[in-house]
This record gives C-alpha cells, structure tokens and sequence, in this order.
C-alpha cells in the first residue's frame, strides 16, 4: 500500500498533538490532586453597597481552558456562577450589603472545574442613626454649666446592621450642641451583647439655656441621618440644699448638693413618718425625702442633718 508523504507528516502531527493533550491533562490533574497546587484570590475596593469592586486571582498552572467563578451571599438561598475567559483574570461586580464568598475553579481540558482559590467580601452600608436614650438612668444629666448626653443604638434592629457591616467594622460618633456648635467625636466600644451607647459630658454651656443635641454615626461607607434629643437645660448646682414642699399631710425635702451628697443623718419625725431613698455617695442629682402626718389633727414636726463629700453639714427643718 502506497501512503503519501504528505499524509504521512498529517498522521505525525495529529499523534504528537494528541500526546501533548494527554500528558498536559494529566500534568494538571495530578497538581490538584496532590493538593499541592493553590492559586490566590483577593478583592480590592472600597467593599460598599452600591459600589462595584473586583476580583483578582491568580491560576496556580497553566494550560487553562475557562474559569469559573461561584458566588454566595450570606442572605440569599442561592448564588451566582460566571464563566471566564482563560485570558481573563478578574471580575468586576456590585457589593451587596452582607457578605460574599467567591470559589474560583479552572478547567484545564479535563472537562472539570477544579477549586484552586476562595475570597471573602463583607458588604458594607452607611451606618443607621442612633436613637436619644431619653430612658437611661444616670446617663442624661445636668449640671452647672454642663450637661452629660446618651445615644444608643436602636433596640429592634441587629448591631450587624446598626453599624453597616460586621461588628468590626470601625465608627465614629460626633455630638454637636446648639446652640453653640460645640461638638465631640468618640468611637464607642459597641458589642451586640450589650448594646452601650455614647455619653458625652459638655462643659462650658450657659445655664438656663434649652440645649439639644445631634448625633451622626460615620463609618467607611458613609454618615447616618441624625438623631437629636430632647431639649436639656444645665442649671447652677445648690453648694448644699434643702427645698420643702407639700401641706400639713405631707411634706416633700428636696435635699441636693453641688459637690456631691454623702448622707442624711439624726432624722427624727413626731406625729409622722418619713421616707428616705437609697442614694450614691457623691451623687449631685436631687433626693426627695417623704415626709407624711401619721396623727390627724396634730401637727407634724421633723429634723435632719445632711452633708456633702466636701464636710459641709447642713440642719434641714
């Protein structure tokens, strides 16, 4: 049988390209069976809701015929899978607010896609307002020329999403006074566990004046509306007082000091019977001391000492 050089050079190169096939496939196949092989992956942009950012990685063997690239959110039931160009080393995609778990896989004409690499990228927003903690005992109070102010987080919502993203995600806090426009900036140590809020204590106010205060929540990705308390009004402190109030059935004390209570002492009550609260030693908030008539038609008479941190004693009848 007569065969043709021409057919002959044909046949030769057919068998050569198809060892070369072979023992590409079967050079990579065996990488990624040893787990020897690993590729990288990782994501560059500012990782905001609404912006786009990119994927990057890097094969680590040649002989890639398409990659492909599978997407998951956190939130959602289901996920995304692009296919790629060998040529092509990126994807461009919108952050979603959660986040995204990329697995990049290869082809390299095994006809499977293998996993060589994986990158994460939390989506963050701009922070939610925080709320005037208008209930938080101690923390809003008054004093002479200043005043001490409380912001919490809201109560209904997850601290995940108060803050725009995972809870290390760094914010700042700024409190702005008016009038005035005095202002501080704190970054608050927040955890989901206890949701603290911010104080801060303003001083350099002017008594008697109706002050608010306005909070903004910034983080990487943007500022939160504001949220503005109620008005407050800081007030000259007594050195050491006590203000009665009420009629002959009942009397009210007020007893308060501008350095700080330290106790009440010697009360005595005839025809009546007194209530004194428990209070912290240095508080300077007001303390009602109740004071009600136990024999009608007699009159009630009563006494105290009270002093302050400071050693100053004063004899309340």
């Amino acid at each position: 049988m007569h065969i043709s050089t021409r057919r002959v050079v044909v046949l030769a190169s057919l068998i050569s390209l198809i060892l070369s096939v072979g023992l590409l496939t079967e050079s990579a196949g065996a990488a990624v069976a040893a787990g020897e092989a690993a590729g990288t992956a990782s994501v560059t942009g500012p990782q905001c809701e609404g912006n786009t950012d990119t994927l990057s990685w890097t094969a680590p063997y040649d002989g890639v015929v398409q990659y492909r690239v599978d997407v998951q959110n956190d939130f959602l039931p289901y996920g995304h899978t692009f296919y790629l160009a060998p040529d092509q080393n990126s994807l461009q995609f919108l952050v979603q607010f959660g986040t995204l778990h990329f697995t990049v896989m290869a082809d390299t004409m095994t006809q499977t896609f293998t996993p060589f690499a994986s990158a994460v990228a939390p989506g963050f927003r701009a922070p939610q307002p925080m709320q005037w903690d208008s209930y938080s005992d101690g923390q809003n109070a008054v004093g002479d020329r200043s005043a001490t102010v409380a912001f919490a987080w809201p109560a209904n919502s997850s601290m995940y999403s108060n803050r725009g993203g995972p809870s290390d995600l760094p914010v700042s806090v700024t409190v702005t006074a008016a009038p005035g426009g005095a202002s501080m900036t704190t970054v608050p140590s927040i955890t989901p566990s206890n949701g603290i809020g911010v104080a801060d204590a303003f001083t350099g106010l002017k008594n008697g004046v109706d002050y608010t205060f306005t909070s903004t929540v910034t983080n990487s990705c943007g500022s939160s509306a504001h949220a503005t308390s109620a008005p407050i009004t800081p007030k000259k402190m007594p050195a050491l007082s006590c203000v009665t109030s009420g009629n002959q059935s009942q009397r009210f004390v007020e007893v308060q000091s501008a350095s700080g209570l330290a106790a009440i002492d010697n009360l005595q009550v005839v025809n009546g019977t007194a209530t004194v609260p428990s209070f912290a030693t240095g508080t300077t908030d007001a303390v009602d001391i109740v004071l009600t008539r136990s024999a009608p038609g007699k009159k009630m008479t009563w006494s105290f000492d009270v002093s302050d941190v400071s050693g100053h004693v004063r004899h309340c009848t």
